[in-house]
């Protein structure tokens, strides 16, 4: 069975093409523009995998997935940015711990993640 994804972005284009593509590839996946909408639907849904943009209006992906790796600890979390990791790693220090893709990325860069048993919760 393919994994559940719920995509979190606060831009509809990055959660729409995201969507499209997973989709396309066998995946369930539904999409939340923030971080309280995401955690509404974790509440309602199981999902395998949250992938999260880290800079987002009022509340980051780094603090979501604080948030989720508590109350939620068997979903895996991969974290999406446009901007420079090195510099968020310094103010989150426990982004060190999961899987990061930076956009632009390539959708299989993606699927290689989702296809990897293991890697960090």
């Amino acid at each position: 069975m393919k994994k559940r994804i719920l995509i979190v972005d606060d831009r509809w284009s990055i959660r729409n093409s995201l969507s499209c593509g997973l989709k396309r590839e066998g995946f369930q996946v539904d999409d939340s523009s923030n971080a309280e909408q995401a955690l509404f639907k974790l509440n309602e849904s199981q999902f395998d995998v949250l992938l999260t943009d880290i800079q987002m209006p009022n509340v980051s992906g780094c603090m979501l997935a604080t948030i989720v790796r508590e109350l939620y600890p068997q979903i895996k979390i991969i974290f999406m940015s446009a901007y420079d990791f090195k510099e968020i790693q310094n103010k989150y220090r426990n982004l060190r711990n999961y899987p990061q893709l930076s956009k632009p990325f390539k959708i299989s860069q993606l699927y290689n993640l989702l296809n990897i048993e293991g890697y960090p919760n």
